[in-house]
């Protein structure tokens, strides 16, 4: 790799020892890439997360781990990491997700035509992330030819980004003032996406930038994911006053979610086993009592001033 690559791989990790080797995998085998560097943004881990990056060094390309142990959070551990980086492209992906094998080279194309691009992704069951052969060859079995860019041509009402799958230039993050580290309830992708919007910068769509998302199969952190969700929301439409545009709030019906979310935990237990979802109902059960929590913090204290930026200033440790 040279002194000054052509893209930066940033990867956010938390307590990921036991998902992150799959997606060093995906990285150390892409095809067709241009020169990258991958840096891992270890945030708090307690676990084995940085021995395990370490067994690749060598492996991936320019493999470095930077510490974000200030705030806890992806947008401030991104911030951090682009702090880090080298490269005018910058490319972001999770460390329990598997990126396909030419994601870097999509990724480079799609910031060849555009300042901001999104990617697509898939859901699979926890168990199918078992192999890296496999998963490439089920579900990414062909490299992508058409590398076009799908152009937005005006801004969306609510602007959504996928922060695990973007690719956007060093000085159109930088200009945006890079993520804002106080929304740590899932909502900082949107919020990012709503400033870029705000700024000029279209969300445009990259289909050959493909990757595989895990879904949750633990009840009770599919509940908990939607809940943290959902509250949120609540922050991110106070922030940018999108109330009237909220897909979850703008005619009023999420006031009855939750009992409704109630009845139908109640209608469930009568099905047959094989009918019964408790995914879906854990998923409207979190939602509808995070929007709840979100309305009765935004009405009694508010949620706290932006952030923004924080970790962009070059002081993790890096090696």
């Amino acid at each position: 790799m040279s002194e000054q690559p052509e893209l930066s791989v940033v990867i956010p990790c938390h307590d990921a020892a036991a998902t992150i080797e799959l997606q060093l995998q995906a990285l150390a085998n892409q095809r067709g890439a241009a020169d990258f560097e991958v840096i891992v943004v270890d945030n708090r881990s307690t676990d084995s997360s940085r021995d395990t990056v370490d067994r690749w060094q060598g492996r991936v390309p320019g493999l470095r781990i930077v510490s974000a142990p200030e705030l806890p959070g992806a947008g401030y551990a991104r911030n951090v990491g682009v702090a880090a980086a080298r490269a005018d492209k910058l490319l972001f992906c999770d460390a329990d997700d598997l990126v396909a094998p030419d994601w870097v080279d999509a990724g480079a194309a799609a910031l060849d035509q555009v300042d901001l691009a999104c990617g697509v992704d898939i859901t699979l069951p926890e168990v199918a992330f078992d192999s890296l052969e496999a998963m490439w060859a089920e579900h990414f079995p062909v490299a992508l030819s058409d590398r076009r860019v799908q152009l937005r041509a005006k801004p969306s009402s609510y602007p959504i980004v996928l922060g695990g799958n973007l690719a956007i230039r060093r000085g159109t993050y930088l200009e945006l003032g890079g993520y804002d580290a106080s929304m740590t309830l899932g909502n900082e992708d949107n919020d990012l996406a709503v400033r870029a919007e705000q700024a000029g910068h279209l969300i445009h769509r990259a289909p050959a930038m493909r990757i595989a998302i895990r879904e949750r199969a633990d009840l009770r952190g599919v509940y908990r994911r939607a809940r943290v969700a959902a509250r949120g929301h609540i922050q991110l439409v106070d922030r940018h006053d999108l109330r009237d545009s909220s897909p979850h709030l703008r005619d009023g019906a999420w006031r009855f979610d939750l009992p409704r979310s109630l009845a139908a935990t109640a209608a469930m237990v009568t099905k047959p086993g094989e009918q019964r979802d408790w995914p879906a109902i854990a998923t409207r059960l979190g939602a509808a009592v995070g929007l709840w929590e979100g309305e009765w913090r935004s009405r009694r204290t508010g949620f706290g001033a932006p952030d923004l930026g924080r970790g962009l200033q070059p002081t993790g440790e890096k090696r």
